[in-house]
Formats: C-alpha cells, sequence, structure tokens
C-alpha cells in the first residue's frame, strides 16, 4: 500500500469536505467562465438609429414626408421596423373585406426585418433571417453588402457595387 504524505492527504480530505459541501466548484466554475469569456468589440454602429432620410432610386424623403422607424443595431445582430414612405398609412379596415390595393397602402409601405450582420472596413453585410417581405430573406445566406460611413451621431448606409439589394440610400441619426 502506498502511503500518501500528510500534507497531501490533508488537502485531500479539504478538498473532499467542500466538495460534499458543495462549494468548491463556485470559485473553480468562476474562475473557468471568466477565463472562457473573450471581451466583445462593440461595432461603431451599436446602438437605435432613427432614420431621417432615405432616397429610393433618386426619389428623397425627409422631415415629415418620412415615417417613423428605427434601425437597432447589437454587437452581432440588427432590427429594422419602420415606415419607408409617406405617412400615415392609413388603416385598412376590415382585412377580410379589405381590397387587395387598401392592404398594399397600409402593409406596401411598412419595413420589418430582423438578422445578423458583419461589419469589414467600411461595408456591412446584413444576413436577414425574418422579414415582412419574403424576398429579403431569399439572399442564399450570402446577404446583401452596403457601404456605411459615420461622421458623429450620423450614419449614411449607401448600396455598394458589389452588395446586391435595392438602390436605397438611408441617413440616420444616433438616438440611443
Amino acid at each position: 500500500m502506498t502511503r500518501v504524505p500528510a500534507f497531501t492527504a490533508g488537502l485531500l480530505a479539504g478538498m473532499v469536505s467542500m466538495a460534499m459541501l458543495g462549494i468548491w466548484p463556485l470559485p473553480v466554475l468562476g474562475a473557468v467562465s471568466l477565463a472562457q469569456t473573450k471581451p466583445q468589440q462593440v461595432p461603431p454602429i451599436y446602438g437605435v438609429w432613427q432614420v431621417v432620410e432615405q432616397t429610393i432610386d433618386g426619389r428623397t424623403l425627409s422631415g415629415v414626408n418620412l415615417g417613423l422607424g428605427f434601425h437597432i443595431y447589437t454587437p452581432k445582430y440588427f432590427a429594422v421596423v419602420r415606415e419607408s414612405g409617406t405617412p400615415p398609412r392609413p388603416a385598412p379596415g376590415n382585412a377580410d373585406t379589405a381590397t387587395a390595393a387598401q392592404l398594399l397602402a397600409a402593409w406596401g409601405p411598412f419595413v420589418a426585418q430582423a438578422g445578423t450582420y458583419e461589419m469589414s472596413g467600411d461595408m456591412v453585410t446584413e444576413r436577414v433571417l425574418v422579414a415582412k417581405d419574403v424576398a429579403n430573406m431569399q439572399s442564399g445566406g450570402a446577404g446583401v453588402a452596403r457601404r456605411y460611413r459615420l461622421e458623429g451621431n450620423t450614419l449614411t448606409i449607401e448600396p455598394s457595387r458589389e452588395g446586391g439589394g435595392r438602390n436605397v440610400t438611408l441617413k440616420l441619426i444616433r438616438v440611443e
């Protein structure tokens, strides 16, 4: 039989006692957890942004002619909910009896989508996971790349030659 030195035996007895009391795993797991946590870099577009100007195919809307809405960027995800036309949108009334034109007037100029994004240089690539407009979800996983420019609390997102997507330029201001 192998003899265990008294110091080692005392240490083992102490660890067994702490394990039985459920004490030792907490500091050990906490230290392991902290060691594995990497600081997450906050992207420059992180925050909540309000559209103050939009240009689609050469037609610009701003001020009272532009609907309310927000673009929200977390470190990895984005969400967009906004009116994209001249407000106010008409209420469709009873959806069961509304005409196609009434439904289009109410829902057509409304944007709702969310997904993930990546930034590289002056490009932001958004991959839409869910959207009101199903066509926005069908980029084949490649996403849509747009050029961005940040000047103080003003963010401009515009199409890029290689990015695909619609010819839309947005000017946004940081609200949070």
